[in-house]
This record gives structure tokens, C-alpha cells and sequence, in this order.
């Protein structure tokens, strides 16, 4: 099957669900590899994910370490996939500070032909522990942090934009019953914050990689504005992203919804 397509996209990233790629890469392009692989299927999880009107992007953990045997081992990769066209993106992990000062990073741009078989699966297996729209009822939250759960965030914010990304740390606080999410943090393409603004650019300026059909169709390499993703989301109603820490003024949050696993 090769279908990029997740019907339903913002309703299902908003019931907390974990999108991830099935895939199977174009064995014709193992020589490619910085270690060459013959043919194998493989599944690898969104960990942050941005969608706007059912159009997302996600993006893997960062934690793709290529090597070659005695060679050497470069910097780890992330993957990013959308359902928007049939392309996907590649780019080096890039701390916080670094990444704030260069304001911008290079992100290859390929099509998504460079793999035989793809498909988007959704993993439905979070349990809603908190929700905005009801903040002062934190007993599941309660129950989830004595059980050592893992959390995944999810809020939407004042333009339409829908954000779900990891949990770093769910802070409840007893004395108020209230609570501080924060996420783990990314520096991401600006793309992400857009979905389908690089697929009108693409569409404009290079036509051929969304209509190529062939493994051999040649990859892009663009430099972008970033998208940083870092947030403190509030019970109160508030979040502070890496713009508003730096301005000191918080915004408000349209929802937000937290699931353990």
C-alpha cells in the first residue's frame, strides 16, 4: 500500500492519538545509505506533531544516530512526514541556544516515492487524564502521576493551530489544585507551523517533487526559518512558548487535553 492520507487527522491527533509511519524504503536506494541496508520494513513514531485545518506535520524523536562501520557516526537526523503531499523532510537535531541564534536551519525536502510501501497508522491507546475545559477535576492526573505514567500534551492555540507533542514533566500542584505541563522541546522547520504553506511554495517553485512518482527522483536541500516548540502550559489558562518566555507575556490557549500511557 502506498497512501499518504490520514482522514480525520485533527480529530484523531486531538483524541490523543500517536500517528505513525508504516513503511517499506525502496531497496534500489540502499546503496544510498550512509550504512547501506538491504531491503526491511520499519515503523517509527511521530513524536511532535502540528496540524492546521486536518493538514499536519510530524516529526520523529531526533534520536536517529547513522554510522559506518569504521568510518565514523555524523550527527542524529530527524524524519518529518505529512499528509499533505507525498514528500517527507530530513534535518540534524539542533539544541534550543543554537538554534535560536541561527535562526534558521537546512532541511532536505524528498519525495516520498524514495519508499515502496507507506501508510500513517494511528495508535489509540492514551487515556485522557486532564482536560482544560474542566481544570479543577485533576483526580486522574493524580492517579496517572503515582503510576508513573508517560504523558503526551495536546492544545490548541488561539489561530487554529493544533500542537501535540511529549510531556517533559506534569507538575500538580496541591495546595491550589492546579498545574504546570511542560513539553519536551524541538526546533523544528517554520513549515510546521504552517502545514500547507510549503506545499503552495513547492507548488510554485518546484512542481516535479510533488507529482514524481519514481525512487530516483532527486531530493532538495532548502534553508527555513525555525519553528520552535517548547511550551509551559498553565491550568490557568495560559502558555509560555520559547517567544512568549523571551517577551514575558503569555498567550492563551484555546484547549488543551493531556493522555497518559
Amino acid at each position: 500500500m502506498f497512501d499518504f492520507s490520514l482522514p480525520g487527522a485533527t480529530r484523531e491527533i486531538m483524541d490523543g492519538g500517536q500517528i505513525v509511519p508504516v513503511m517499506t524504503p525502496d531497496p534500489s536506494l540502499g546503496e544510498r545509505y550512509f550504512n547501506p541496508l538491504p531491503a526491511y520494513r520499519e515503523s517509527y513514531p511521530l513524536t511532535q506533531i502540528v496540524t492546521k485545518n486536518d493538514v499536519f506535520w510530524g516529526a520523529t524523536s531526533g534520536t536517529n544516530q547513522p554510522y559506518s562501520i569504521r568510518e565514523g557516526l555524523p550527527d542524529p537526523v530527524v524524519l518529518a512526514y505529512t499528509n499533505s503531499a507525498p514528500i517527507y523532510a530530513t534535518f540534524v537535531i539542533q539544541g534550543m541556544t543554537q538554534a535560536l541564534v541561527e535562526g534558521g536551519r537546512r532541511v532536505r525536502l524528498a519525495p516520498l516515492h524514495h519508499y515502496q510501501k507507506f501508510q500513517f497508522l494511528v495508535r489509540r491507546n492514551g487515556k485522557p487524564v486532564w482536560d482544560g475545559a474542566n481544570p479543577g477535576d485533576t483526580a486522574a492526573l493524580q492517579a496517572a502521576i503515582e503510576e508513573g505514567c508517560q504523558y503526551r500534551v495536546v492544545m490548541e492555540i488561539e489561530d487554529g493551530t493544533i500542537l501535540s507533542l511529549p510531556v517533559d514533566i506534569p507538575m500538580y500542584f496541591p495546595d491550589d489544585n492546579s498545574l504546570n505541563i511542560t513539553t519536551h522541546p524541538g526546533t523544528l522547520p517554520v513549515f510546521f507551523g504552517d502545514p500547507q504553506s510549503l506545499i503552495d511554495a513547492l507548488a510554485a517553485h518546484n512542481a516535479d517533487m510533488l507529482t514524481a512518482e519514481s525512487a530516483a527522483a532527486e531530493s532538495a536541500v532548502v534553508t527555513v526559518p525555525l519553528f520552535p516548540v517548547f511550551f509551559s502550559i498553565r491550568s490557568d489558562g495560559t502558555y509560555y512558548g520559547v517567544g512568549e518566555i523571551l517577551s514575558g507575556e503569555p498567550k492563551k490557549w484555546s484547549q488543551v487535553r493531556l493522555y497518559a500511557y
